[in-house]
């Protein structure tokens, strides 16, 4: 997997940066988790921003909730407790939301972005709600 994503580390959290075409489906979505909380976990950063502008992602709404609760599961090993994905222009947030509200309710921020200047500046800061952005 390094092949396939650009981890950049900022002073704020880390960027995970997949190359172009990148593909996230339900059979590698755990894998992709585990791989950020690692290297989270190594660089000691709370804070993860996932660029998906440039990839095709494939996700059962299913198999998102799964992640949420995956990703819940092993944060708490790593400390990360707030995660932005910068989403392309033409993606439907609809279900997204309901994400949003799950993570939420099990503890972690999860935010869904067109511009990633604005979602660097919500993971920077202290406390928004989602209302805010």
């Amino acid at each position: 997997m390094n092949e396939q994503i650009q981890i950049i580390s900022t002073e704020w959290g880390l960027i995970f940066d997949p190359v172009s075409g990148f593909e996230l489906n339900d059979h590698n979505i755990f894998s992709v988790i585990d791989f950020a909380l690692d290297n989270c976990k190594e660089k000691k950063k709370s804070r993860l921003l996932f660029d998906e502008t440039n990839i095709k992602r494939k996700l059962s709404c299913a198999k998102i909730i799964d992640a949420v609760e995956h990703f819940r599961r092993y944060s708490e090993n790593s400390g990360v407790y707030r995660l932005a994905f910068v989403l392309q222009g033409n993606y439907d947030r609809t279900d997204l939301r309901f994400v949003e509200n799950v993570g939420y309710n099990r503890g972690i921020r999860i935010e869904h972005f067109y511009d990633k200047n604005k979602a660097i500046e919500w993971l920077k800061s202290k406390d928004i709600s989602p209302a805010d952005k």
